[in-house]
């Protein structure tokens, strides 16, 4: 059997969900509640907050030898990635660039790493960083009320990439060895394609950024996907 273990860290609790991967069933689930909230330290229950201290995640007890474990996985680092790649392994990512609560920067920052340590050429082989201008945590969003010269524009929705669509792109790529396209277009109901046209957005991986060239701004086809500039 072959299960996936899930975390949702809340604003006062944490939970771990074990579910089998073939069925989708739930197997087990637990919850553990953050110590300093228990003990009402640190939260103003009557204002509505209820926050984890850092504190909580990092002292001893009969789980830090464990918590010490799972760390070095949550928050590896490592950018050579070399004996994944051997296996066959595939990456998709996608990230917002207004998250707030997973750093899109951090995570910019780390595949860049990817790059200067393996180079662009293998990375292309097995993986992609997919960046949306605008969306937050949950790949949705909404475009600004002001353009680059200052004038008002109308503000519209950023829509989340289809799910099923991103995980067809990774079947696709791990079972038939077809690469998904470096630059994708996102449609306004959320499907993801190739073709440059209609309303939506373009899904540029990373370091490849959507530039606008003219025409109406909610068309794809206003934008191609371009390189940044490299400076001296």
């Amino acid at each position: 059997m072959k299960y996936v273990i899930g975390l949702d860290y809340g604003s006062d609790s944490c939970r771990a969900v074990v579910v089998d991967a073939i069925s989708g069933a739930e197997m087990a689930s637990a919850v553990k509640y953050y110590p300093r909230w228990m003990e009402g330290k640190y939260c103003v229950p009557t204002a509505n907050q209820y926050r984890q201290h850092p504190l909580d995640y990092i002292e001893g007890g009969p789980l830090n030898k464990r918590r010490e474990e799972i760390s070095e996985w949550l928050d590896a680092t490592n950018p050579d990635l070399s004996a994944f790649y051997k296996r066959g392994g595939k990456i998709i990512v996608t990230v917002g660039t207004m998250d707030n609560i997973a750093s899109s920067g951090a995570q910019l920052d780390y595949y860049q790493s990817l790059i200067n340590k393996m180079g662009q050429k293998k990375i292309d082989d097995f993986a992609r960083l997919y960046v949306i201008p605008q969306a937050s945590h949950g790949l949705s969003g909404k475009s600004y009320k002001m353009n680059g010269e200052g004038k008002s524009v109308i503000v519209r929705n950023i829509p989340r990439p289809n799910s099923d669509d991103k995980i067809d792109m990774l079947i696709f790529w791990v079972e038939k060895n077809q690469a998904p396209a470096k630059t994708l277009v996102v449609g306004e109901n959320g499907r993801i394609d190739v073709k440059v046209q209609g309303k939506g957005y373009l899904l540029c991986s990373y370091p490849n950024y959507p530039r606008y060239i003219e025409g109406p701004t909610e068309q794809v086809s206003s934008y191609v996907s371009a390189a940044p500039v490299q400076v001296p």
